[in-house]
């Protein structure tokens, strides 16, 4: 008990403390600088239309194929996101023609967007896979030269991006975005080298908060089986007395 109180309350402190990072380490109010940055950075951010650093984007494929194991495309979805990375554990596969493969297949580092259900969801595609991307996603390609895809990915997660996905969010029966909606809204850029900086320190309270929140898990699944196995035991014994 007072190993998963402590990792839940490490866990808690490193999720407030990513929070206010969040908002320290991306500028407020029209402010070009941010009130948090690292040491040797002083230059001003820029603001730029997301427009302006995206080089494609592409709503994702719709299909009512069966899925099959043995087919040979992977179909992409929201739902294969883990800690904003694919994870390819129940992903179906379907056939397609060569012609909606070239259309709509992934490459290494796209910005998979969803735009239905739970959006503010996002994945980076880190592994080289035969893909296709479904109709819930967005894919993005970005201008290396300007931002990095993970430094996006934070700025995605920022107030200061989410103030502005609040007012261009269509809700219906669900609720929904568009490339169109994304691409209105405005992004403040540092230079690549400070892009890398806060990925990398963001990065590191992900993998803490990652770490501690498994560990937790873990240790409830370890407490549970024991009282399980237990109370087990003890019947056991009732039953033969």
């Amino acid at each position: 008990d007072n190993l998963i109180t402590l990792h839940q309350r490490e866990c808690d402190q490193l999720k407030e403390l990513k929070k206010s990072m969040l908002k320290k380490m991306f500028p407020r109010d029209e402010s070009s600088i941010p009130e948090v940055r690292f040491a040797g950075f002083t230059d001003a951010w820029e603001q730029r239309k997301v427009s302006k650093i995206t080089k494609f984007h592409k709503q994702g494929f719709y299909t009512i194929e069966d899925y099959n194991d043995n087919k040979k495309y992977y179909l992409l979805r929201g739902t294969d996101f883990s800690e904003n990375k694919l994870l390819l554990k129940d992903t179906p596969k379907i056939n397609a023609t060569k012609k909606d493969y070239e259309a709509f297949k992934t490459e290494l580092g796209d910005f998979l967007i969803v735009r239905s259900g739970t959006v503010g969801t996002y994945g980076i595609v880190d592994v080289d896979i035969p893909a296709i991307f479904g109709s819930y996603l967005i894919d993005f390609r970005f201008d290396m030269e300007q931002v990095t895809n993970e430094f996006f990915g934070y700025f995605y997660q920022s107030d200061l991006f989410k103030s502005q996905l609040n007012k261009i969010i269509q809700t219906s029966a669900n609720t929904n975005i568009n490339a169109e909606n994304i691409k209105s809204t405005v992004i403040s850029l540092p230079n690549l080298d400070e892009q890398r900086k806060i990925s990398e320190y963001l990065g590191n309270l992900d993998h803490l908060i990652t770490l501690h929140q498994r560990n937790y898990n873990s240790l409830n699944r370890c407490k549970f089986s024991k009282i399980t196995k237990n109370l087990l035991i003890s019947h056991m014994v009732f039953i033969r007395k």
